[in-house]
């Protein structure tokens, strides 16, 4: 498990490989990004890319050179909220409003993020950016 000192997790082992590790994502068009895990915890293989106007997903490659650091600045894994959970659902429910043939009515929403929200991990991780 990694030691904190002041919160600042050491480079000690972690109870997870990629605890507090800076791994590196690309997308099947070679968008790359770097993204630092901020828990001792697991991280998604795969993500949305980041980038402009890409709709791949990016995976995580490249595991042997994954760097354990204590601090990162940029975009990141942290533990996820309920709150925070609940307004991503939202978001990505409003998101599709104009793709649906038939957009769902607000009784069908509100059943649907409920069955959603069941499905909430504490502490399974979501993107920030730190800075």
């Amino acid at each position: 498990m990694a030691e904190e000192t002041n919160n600042i997790p050491t480079l000690k082992m972690s109870k997870h490989v990629e605890g507090f590790c800076l791994m590196t994502y690309r997308c099947a068009l070679g968008h790359t990004e770097l993204l630092w895990n901020s828990r001792d915890g697991v991280t998604p293989f795969n993500i949305k890319c980041n980038y402009p106007d890409c709709d791949k997903n990016s995976q995580h490659i490249a595991w042997e050179k994954d760097l354990c650091i204590p601090l990162f600045e940029g975009r990141c894994f942290v533990d996820n909220t309920i709150e925070n959970f609940k307004e991503q659902l939202i978001k990505n429910i409003e998101t599709n409003k104009g793709i649906q043939e038939r957009y769902p009515t607000e009784q069908e929403r509100e059943e649907l993020l409920l069955r959603l929200l069941e499905g909430f991990d504490e502490g399974q991780p979501t993107i920030k950016c730190l800075i």
